[in-house]
């Protein structure tokens, strides 16, 4: 077997274990168009053994900002600087079923914490008050009022629990009935800086997103890395074996 062969066959042999893997179809729970504050609950199966052997769960979270306002109003006699921010926070929390699973992504799940934000800022230069009444919010539109009305904002995360992990057990684990359960605490953020002599005023945007969760397996009907590659020496030794014979 000359060179060229050799470098096909090992090429051949490496096919299989890049494909061995597969993929669950996605569980999907949709996070239903509310204002905030609300909290979401849902429940996914946990991993099917029968499918064969679990190397990974990947969640994914996407949540959306949808309008909302923000107003202020300075009734000082200075020129003010007020910066906002207007937007949605998702908390992903009270998973029951798998009892190291809260623990996980509190610490692996979306970017170091289970805390996903969507949100926009902007910065109000207000001019000292135009003699409106002081004691109250005015939404005067003039020069010491500002508004910051929101769009549709979006951001999602992706994190995965693999096999280094050990709590990738208690997704198969049989807790629950087989269940995982958990809960999404959605809150607006409405944040005006708090400024000497401006008032402010809010409207809360609307919230709504989407979580799936996603298995990697290897089937049972896929030899394991080990395995194939045994039976990928075995060959190869013959290969050699066979032009040893042919010089003699």
């Amino acid at each position: 077997m000359n060179i060229i062969a050799r470098t096909a066959f090992a090429a051949a042999l490496a096919a299989p274990l890049a494909a061995q893997a597969a993929f669950t179809t996605p569980q999907v729970f949709t996070i239903a168009n509310d204002v905030p504050d609300f909290l979401a609950s849902g429940q996914f199966d946990e991993f099917n053994d029968s499918l064969g052997t679990l190397v990974g769960a990947t969640w994914s979270l996407t949540l959306s900002s949808i309008g909302g306002q923000l107003e202020a109003d300075n009734d000082s006699p200075t020129t003010a600087s007020v910066d906002v921010e207007l937007g949605v926070e998702g908390v992903l929390g009270s998973v029951t079923g798998a009892s190291m699973l809260n623990s996980a992504l509190s610490g692996n799940i979306f970017s170091g914490s289970s805390i996903l934000t969507v949100s926009a800022t902007d910065t109000f230069n207000l001019d000292a008050t135009t003699g409106d009444n002081t004691a109250v919010f005015n939404a005067t539109g003039l020069a010491d009022y500002g508004q910051f009305t929101g769009g549709n904002d979006t951001d999602s995360d992706t994190q995965s629990v693999s096999t280094q992990s050990f709590v990738l057990n208690t997704y198969h684990n049989g807790d629950n009935g087989g269940k995982i359960d958990f809960t999404f605490d959605i809150n607006a953020i409405l944040d005006i800086q708090v400024v000497s002599g401006v008032r402010g005023a809010f409207s809360a945007p609307n919230a709504e997103g989407q979580l799936s969760l996603v298995y990697e397996y290897v089937p049972t009907d896929v030899p394991v890395p080990g395995t194939v590659l045994l039976m990928g020496g075995g060959l190869l030794g013959a290969g050699f074996a066979r032009r040893r014979l042919a010089r003699r």
